[in-house]
Parts: structure tokens; C-alpha cells; sequence
């Protein structure tokens, strides 16, 4: 004869399994939505923070708080425009496909009747791993002549990727000629500055012809930029 105790644990050994399952599942349940909770609250606060401190246009400075940079335009022939309010910086595998993942921030434009004459564009993206700004710079050089050189197209070298000396950041700068007939503002300054992993662009063109007018403001516009 089976002892009573025995046959009555027997049975409620798998009611107490299944109890447990039972709890076990909302546990897990109410988990998933507290973290999914969290990370929607963290975004809502994280969008609020970014919306309390906004870009902003001063007379002739351009400061934007959340990418932590201020540049400024040398005269008011010049126009500051917001390109992509965007709090998300790009980041770019490596040093790899840097043109493409650069976010733009902010343009300089200088225009004569309707007619852009000079403008510079302010970009920002991060680096996965630290490389100087030559380094960074270099590759960028190598994606332009890799797009625009071709055998009927010649991309000139009017200065090579050179350390840029500056209290501001490392820096690297470098001169191309793109071919006429693929872009009209053909010559192009390109400028990039890093700060911890954080890499920000100054690119600056004009025409060959504007190049020698227009010159000054550009080396001004690379000179005035500042890190908040």
C-alpha cells in the first residue's frame, strides 16, 4: 500500500511546476515592458535635453550646443544656414566612406546676385577607432579622386593632405580641383579637425576664378571655428 503522503506528493509535484512556469512567464512579461518603458523614457528625456539647447545664429556666429562647435562667417555678404538640425552624429566604420556618412550641419554661402559663388559646409561625424586627422583627411582625398578621376577627367592636387596647426583640434587640410564640367565651384578646401574620436569638417568651394576673391574669407571661416 502506497503511503498517503507519499501518493499525495506525487501529485502535486507537477501542478507546483506549472505554477511556477505560470509565474515565471509574467515575471519575464513585466520585465520586457518595464526595459521597453525605459528605453522610451530615456528617448523622451534624452529629446528633451536636445531641445533645450538648440543651434543658434548670433550677428555672425553659428553656435550649436549639441555637437559642441561655434564657427563664424567673416562678413554679413555671407549667409548662415541650418542644414539638418539632427542630433544623430553618423558613424562611419573605421575611417571608411567618410563623404558619405559625414552629417552636415551648417553652410556658409556666399553669393553674388543669384549666383553661389563660395560656400563652406560644416560636418561632423564620429570615429569607431582614434586616427589623426591626417589619416582621416588622406582617406578622404583617396574617396574624391576615387568618384571624380577618370580617364577623360583629371582630379589636380593644388595642395597635399598637410597637418594643420591649430589650438583648437588636430587638424589636416588639403586643395583639390575637381573637373569643371562635374562641378562648376571646382575648387575644393578640405578641412578636418578631431577632438576624442568626434571629427568635424570645414569644406569650402568656389571657382578657379573666384578662388584668388575669395580666398581670405575661406582661410577666415577654417580659422574662427572653436569647440564648445
Amino acid at each position: 500500500m502506497l503511503n498517503p503522503s507519499t501518493q499525495s506528493s506525487s501529485k502535486a509535484t507537477p501542478l507546483i511546476s506549472r505554477t511556477r512556469v505560470f509565474f515565471m512567464a509574467i515575471l519575464l512579461v513585466l520585465v520586457v515592458t518595464l526595459m521597453i518603458n525605459l528605453q522610451r523614457k530615456g528617448a523622451e528625456l534624452a529629446s528633451q535635453a536636445s531641445q533645450q539647447t538648440p543651434a543658434t545664429i548670433d550677428d555672425l556666429t553659428y553656435r550649436h550646443a549639441d555637437f559642441r562647435f561655434s564657427i563664424q562667417a567673416p562678413s554679413r555678404d555671407w549667409v548662415i544656414t541650418e542644414i539638418a538640425p539632427s542630433k544623430a552624429q553618423a558613424s562611419p566604420e573605421l575611417v571608411r566612406e567618410i563623404i558619405a556618412n559625414t552629417t552636415n550641419v551648417v553652410q556658409l554661402t556666399r553669393q553674388l546676385q543669384d549666383t553661389v559663388v563660395a560656400r563652406c559646409t560644416v560636418g561632423v561625424f564620429n570615429l569607431k577607432e582614434l586616427y589623426s586627422a591626417f589619416a582621416v583627411a588622406a582617406e578622404s582625398l583617396h574617396e574624391i579622386m576615387d568618384q571624380y578621376q577618370s580617364p577623360q577627367d583629371t582630379v589636380q592636387v593644388i595642395w597635399p593632405v598637410t597637418k594643420l596647426e591649430t589650438n583648437v583640434a588636430e587638424g589636416a587640410i588639403f586643395i583639390v580641383k575637381i573637373p569643371q564640367a562635374l562641378m562648376p565651384l571646382e575648387v575644393w578646401v578640405a578641412t578636418y579637425l578631431i577632438k576624442d574620436r568626434v571629427a568635424y569638417t570645414i569644406f569650402c568651394q568656389t571657382s578657379e576664378a573666384a578662388y584668388s576673391t575669395y580666398r581670405d574669407d575661406i582661410e577666415k571661416i577654417i580659422g574662427s571655428f572653436r569647440l564648445l
